[in-house]
């Protein structure tokens, strides 16, 4: 049907209209929609989705008995706005034959008024015993002559499921005539060639979710039966027929007539209630004997299988009366078709097993362990592990169950399922965690989730310890991912973890032997530990290691579709390029990180909150100290305050834009929230004092006191420092000796320094305090050329971040540079640029132009800030020498100067350089 037919659901009812009736040999009643009851609720939102679906050809509404499949579509052909006239079909087993499959089909259709306009007539269709070529076209021109939209809505479709009726129906959909729509009720998804139509936007599917009851119109369904209930109690109905519209209709209808409708919900929530008389007396006593005692025992599997029905009943035609019972709609829900191994699984809906159960414990209490533990075992050796482990648990084998979530608990954990995870263990005691290993260390992974990190690091000793008696590969699953978490405790935390360390080297080597013949969980496992042991050696400042440990968790997790994993070891990447000074591999890595995890919802992750650690200091180095801060912000807000280290680093970062900028009060107040944090958490990060001392000594620098900056430095051994932190140690102690007026003693100290990368921003920062200490010893040649090294190692990464700090003296060198000339003159351009801007009072404003500068001024203005001849400006530009001069009157004129290095001064100050 064309979308210009689309019609707006209304509750208006259509008028009556003539019908042609059927031939002889079709049934009448097939074709009649059925009577809806009085007080039918209306579902507008399905109701609209209807309508839309019809405008596009075909609605598919699949779902199981008492689902309210036939209610819903009939309730909107009833209260539709006319146009589209609706046919209705019936379809039973005998219309698996596709002859009478379309001549219900035709006949439908020309029961409608536009049938009858269109003159169409099953009975003007020949007498075949099977379906043709010829005759198909005689019904596609049959229906060709419809000028009016019919909807044709053909309930129990799973009656035709199979057979060559359906596929006549996929045949008919894809060549579906104009004027023809489609409404397909079936309690199995029908083969009708969906796949095709859901790519070409033809189908819209309402499913057995969709039709689940909401809360409001639970409400409504009250209202219409005059029961009132409050908001808990509404929940409760809701919760335990999980909105099933079939027990919703009989527990309402229930308490319509009940004198006590609290006692009635209260009673439901306990699984006593009318319903539950009802369901064991009209369902479960009508059944024989022995199927009463199949439906007792197999209740405690679910959901569940013939195998698995078989294994606990102990009876040897499990798959036979489980799909008798879901045939029969005895609440038993077919989950899929088939598995892998040809076994179809079902579903007790919750309130039968519940009463089932209850009823089997009542009347063979010593019967009900047994029984889980027989649904256990089957579980266990038919790879079912979590189905394995609640079984166990039930039937109080606390060994097996153990076992069962030590294969699968991680699986969980990677497919997003830790709340499942946490729901799993707190089926357990604290006694029972703390006596097997498997279970120890899934205690201690939760600790982790729950930031409960002295939780964590007790429970995965625990299971350090107890596992020594377990079989090999057991062993070792518990060991690595023990490992593994009391890693990631000593990274948050800044504990020395050495032993923990060594031993998951030596556990990765074991599996790195093993590789060949890994299973999947210990690949995922081999991945984690990976990213872990990486993550530590980051944490301990060793950035040589780590590089490839976690490269190959980025490799392996990439393989194993982990993406968070993938994404905090590139997080981890990002950082340590930036250490070594590879800046744009780091903001790219940083970058991307954060942009994949926004896409995937992980804004708040801790990969983002290092990425963004990343990005803001990346930033601070190259002089946008505006964007550092805002970048580190957003990593400050993202860190929990658990995670110390990063807390720490990212701490440490802003001090360090804050000073670069000038920003003297502010640097002081983060300097306090340093403080603060370090001696709250009393952190054990060998790195932590010395960096605090040196973040004093640089704040004291910066407040102009350089004596007591000195003294405190002094007192910090660096030798003891990680490289990067050992190189700060030694630049600021030069900067301090040099404003304490020893020069000589300045130069001395970088010695060690100036042999390192120079591509580092500590290494170039230290060439700027060289070039310092050289012009405040007279060497002024060598002073100028140190510095134009500085600004050349610095040019192709952009870093401008170690001129900032040593600013007010360092501008007139590099004014001087720019006048004697040098090859790296945009560079210094720029770094003039960006300190007239940072010197400028925060609180100064921005002044402007009466009359703003045109773009070509601009651009002479530019050129002006060089020390190239005009003439050669002029030719650069292609204009001539005198336009030039008009242009720089202008400039002139507008800035208020009177020469060129006063008119680029005076635009620096202006903020247009």
């Amino acid at each position: 049907m064309s979308p210009q037919h689309r019609v707006p659901v209304s509750i208006s009812d259509p008028p009556a209209r003539p019908a042609t009736p059927p031939p002889s040999g079709l049934f009448p009643g097939k074709l009649r929609a059925p009577v809806l009851a009085a007080g039918c609720l209306r579902r507008p939102r399905l109701e609209e989705a209807i309508a839309d679906g019809i405008a596009r050809g075909l609605v598919v509404v699949s779902a199981p008995a008492g689902s309210g499949k036939t209610q819903l579509v009939a309730t909107w052909a009833h209260h539709r706005a006319a146009p589209p006239d609706v046919a209705w079909v019936t379809l039973g087993e005998g219309d698996r034959d596709p002859v009478r499959f379309v001549r219900y089909l035709v006949a439908a259709i020309a029961s409608t008024p536009a049938g009858g306009r269109a003159m169409i007539s099953p009975r003007g269709l020949p007498s075949v015993s099977r379906i043709t070529e010829a005759y198909l076209l005689q019904v596609s021109d049959a229906l060709s002559r419809l000028t009016e939209d019919v909807v044709v809505v053909l309930d129990d479709f799973q009656a035709v499921v199979g057979s060559a009726s359906e596929r006549l129906g996929a045949r008919v959909l894809r060549y579906q005539p104009a004027h023809v729509g489609f409404v397909v009720l079936s309690r199995v998804e029908p083969d009708l060639g969906l796949t095709r139509l859901r790519l070409q936007g033809r189908v819209t599917e309402i499913s057995a979710a969709d039709l689940a009851l909401t809360r409001e119109e639970c409400a409504a369904l009250l209202r219409l039966h005059d029961v009132t209930l409050d908001d808990a109690q509404l929940e409760v109905l809701r919760v335990r027929t999980e909105g099933w519209p079939a027990a919703v209709q009989v527990l309402v209808a229930s308490m319509r007539g009940s004198p006590d409708p609290d006692g009635f919900v209260a009673g439901l929530r306990e699984g006593e209630s009318f319903i539950a008389d009802y369901l064991m007396t009209e369902v479960f006593e009508k059944q024989p004997r022995d199927l009463q005692q199949f439906l007792l025992r197999a209740s405690t599997a679910n959901p569940t299988c013939g195998e698995l029905a078989d294994a606990v009943t102990g009876s040897r035609c499990g798959d036979r009366t489980l799909a008798e019972l879901h045939s029969a709609h005895v609440f038993l829900d077919r989950v899929l078709p088939r598995d892998d191994q040809g076994r179809s699984w079902y579903r007790w809906h919750p309130m039968f097993a519940g009463l089932l159960q209850q009823r089997l414990r009542a009347a063979e209490p010593d019967a009900v362990e047994p029984l889980h533990l027989a649904a256990a075992v089957w579980c266990d050796r038919h790879g079912f592990p979590v189905d394995a482990f609640r079984q166990a648990v039930a039937g109080g084998d606390t060994a097996l169950a153990a076992r069962a979530l030590g294969e699968s608990w991680l699986g969980l954990v990677i497919g997003g399922e830790s709340a499942e995870l946490r729901a799993l263990l707190s089926l357990l005691t604290q006694t029972q965690l703390e006596e097997h290993a498997e279970l120890a260390v899934v205690a201690a992974y939760l600790g982790v989730q729950h930031r409960d990190l002295e939780r964590a690091r007790a429970y995965a000793e625990r299971a350090m310890v107890l596992a020594g008696v377990l079989p090999e590969d057991r062993r070792l699953a518990v060991e690595s991912m023990g490992a593994a978490i009391l890693l990631h405790v000593a990274t948050m935390t800044g504990d020395d973890r050495s032993d923990s360390h060594a031993s998951a080297l030596a556990l990765l080597c074991r599996l790195e032997a093993d590789r060949p013949v890994l299973t999947l969980p210990q690949r995922q496992r081999r991945a984690l530990l990976l990213f872990h042991v990486g993550a530590y050696e980051v944490s301990r400042w060793l950035y040589d290691e780590p590089r490839g440990h976690l490269s190959e968790a980025i490799a392996a997790a990439s393989l194993l579709d982990m993406p968070r994993l993938a994404l905090a070891a590139e997080a981890q990447l990002a950082f340590i390029d930036f250490v070594s000074g590879g800046l744009d591999d780091a903001r790219t890595t940083a970058q991307r990180v954060v942009d994949a995890a926004d896409r995937r919802g992980w804004r708040g992750s801790s990969s983002v909150a290092t990425a963004h650690h990343v990005l803001g200091a990346v930033a601070v180095v190259r002089g946008d100290v505006d964007t550092g801060l805002r970048h580190l912000a957003e990593a400050d807000g993202i860190l929990h305050p658990l995670d110390e280290v990063n807390q720490l680093r990212s701490g440490f970062a802003t001090h360090v834009a804050l000073r670069a900028a000038g920003r003297v009060e502010e640097a002081r107040q983060e300097l306090e929230r340093l403080r603060a944090r370090a001696r709250r958490w009393r952190t054990g990060t060998s790195w932590a004092e010395p960096l605090l001392a040196i973040a004093e000594a640089e704040q004291l620098a910066l407040e102009d006191h350089p004596d007591q900056a000195l003294s405190l430095i002094d007192a910090v051994p660096g030798a003891g420092f990680p490289p990067v932190a050992r190189g700060e140690w030694a630049v600021l102690r030069a900067l301090l000796l040099l404003r304490c007026g020893r020069p000589a003693e300045a130069r001395t100290a970088l010695e060690d320094v100036l042999r390192w990368e120079e591509d580092w921003p500590v290494g170039i920062r230290g060439l700027v305090v060289d070039a310092l200490a050289a012009d405040a010893l007279g060497q002024h040649a060598e002073s100028l050329q140190v510095l134009d090294h500085a600004v050349g190692t610095a040019a192709p990464h952009r870093v401008r971040e170690p001129f900032l700090v040593c600013g007010p003296e360092i501008q007139p060198l590099l004014q001087e540079l720019l006048d004697r000339g040098t090859p790296h003159e945009a560079e210094v351009l720029d770094l003039l640029g960006l300190l007239a801007r940072c010197q400028r009072p925060a609180d100064a404003g921005v002044p402007h132009l009466v009359e703003p500068l045109t773009p070509r001024e601009l651009e002479v203005l530019r050129d002006l800030q060089g020390t190239r001849p005009h003439e050669e400006i002029a030719q650069r530009l292609f204009i001539s020498l005198n336009t030039l001069r008009t242009h720089t009157k202008h400039i002139h004129r507008k800035l208020g100067t009177r020469s060129r290095r006063e008119a680029v001064e005076r635009a620096r100050e202006l903020g247009i350089l």
